[in-house]
């Protein structure tokens, strides 16, 4: 999403914690490459890169997917590691329920930013993006409902509505019910 932003012309930054490693400096390369600011990284001076495999399979099989994110310096974040000063000065901030997904500080991080976008008056967006490898429909449920009642824009697939909240309707129908906090 940044970078298409970024190709729109519109200013996108991104704060996120990098390993200052060969691999952790080609990734903000590449980001600054797409036109996103990255002056606001963290730098650990070790640790590892979030990763996931994408395994395509043939019909009938499932494509599969595996996460390697444990211990990655960003899962690692908390509120506590953040200049927060560039979230009030963004126009929108926008979270990911894959972050509140990785750990409690994880979890932590995407509540204070959610928190610290609306204090200044920010457009606050959350994407749910629910993935059942990294937490139950349940736990996922309810730490996202209170992001999500704040947010001032929610990207929700019906999919994910259903799995979460119990909401087997369309896309009409899931913002209805989500908007009204159920």
């Amino acid at each position: 999403m940044l970078g298409l932003l970024a190709r729109l012309g519109r200013a996108t930054a991104l704060v996120t914690a990098l390993p200052a490693t060969p691999f952790g400096r080609k990734i903000a390369s590449s980001y600054r490459q797409a036109g996103i600011d990255t002056a606001h990284m963290i730098w650990r001076p070790s640790g590892r890169v979030g990763l996931y495999f994408v395994e395509q399979a043939a019909a009938p099989l499932p494509s599969q997917v595996i996460y390697d994110r444990e211990g990655s310096c960003f899962a690692q974040l908390g509120p506590d590691d953040i200049d927060w000063p560039v979230f009030a000065s963004a126009r929108l901030v926008h979270n990911s329920g894959i972050t509140a997904a990785l750990s409690d500080r994880s979890y932590e991080l995407v509540r204070t930013a959610v928190d610290v976008g609306l204090t200044h008056r920010r457009t606050v967006s959350v994407d749910v993006n629910y993935r059942s490898r990294l937490w139950a429909p349940q736990v996922a449920a309810g730490r996202l409902m209170p992001i999500l009642k704040s947010a001032d824009i929610v990207f929700c697939s019906c999919r994910d509505a259903e799995a979460l909240f119990g909401l087997d309707t369309d896309a009409s129908g899931v913002a209805a019910a989500l908007a009204a906090g159920r």
